[in-house]
């Protein structure tokens, strides 16, 4: 008896795996927010490198970080962000996959006043040691797309902007649209052929002895 209980329950938590992922938040104010942050909505978010020791009016009720400060708040390796790093502002997200994760979102990245020499950047980190830049400000509106997609198991994605050189200079990164799919893992035919076949030789026993 105790046998079929093992086997009944073994199957019904492989197809529960199967047939959905546990949900990954697609809701920005569930994201853990560090420095000058600004959540409009579930989907869209305004993040700045506007500090209030720059005498700068942040948009949101936080004030952007200093770089040392920021790497821990976002969960970033240490010394991961580059050297003419001097502050700045994101938003991050731990979580567990329990099979294929996609994360997307759409991005612009602008500046107040451009200057050449300080090309504040805004950047993505994949699980904390992976440093992508999205781009740097120029004299017009930098438009983008990001799309990322983690296998199953403990993840983590940040992204935010960054004063390079200096903090004279105030530039916004702005994210909308933000989109989260998963797709749980199937379990491999052979996990499922033992299991059937644990089945079937429990119930041959079950009728020999009802014979």
């Amino acid at each position: 008896m105790h046998k079929h209980l093992l086997l009944i329950s073994l199957a019904a938590s492989l197809w529960a795996g199967s047939a959905a992922a546990a949900p990954v938040s697609s809701d920005f104010g569930q994201w853990t927010a560090a420095g000058d942050v600004s959540v409009a909505s579930a989907s869209a978010a305004r993040i700045t490198t506007a500090a209030v020791e720059s005498g700068e009016q942040p948009a949101g009720a936080g004030s952007a970080l200093l770089f040392y400060a920021l790497e821990p708040a976002l969960g970033l390796a240490p010394g991961l962000l580059p050297a003419d790093t001097i502050e700045g502002s994101g938003l991050q997200l731990s979580f567990s996959a329990q099979g294929t994760t996609t994360i997307r979102f759409a991005w612009t990245l602008r500046t107040a006043l451009f200057d050449a020499d300080y090309l504040d950047r805004a950047f993505v980190v994949i699980d904390g040691t992976q440093l992508l830049t999205l781009a740097d400000v120029a004299l017009t509106d930098v438009y983008g797309q990001f799309s990322h997609t983690f296998g199953a198991g403990e993840h983590s994605l940040a992204f935010g902007i960054l004063d390079v050189n200096s903090t004279d200079l105030v530039s916004t990164l702005e994210v909308s649209d933000l989109r989260i799919s998963s797709v749980a893992e199937v379990p491999e035919p052979g996990t499922w052929a033992l299991l059937l076949a644990g089945m079937a030789g429990l119930a041959g026993t079950a009728h020999r002895r009802r014979g």
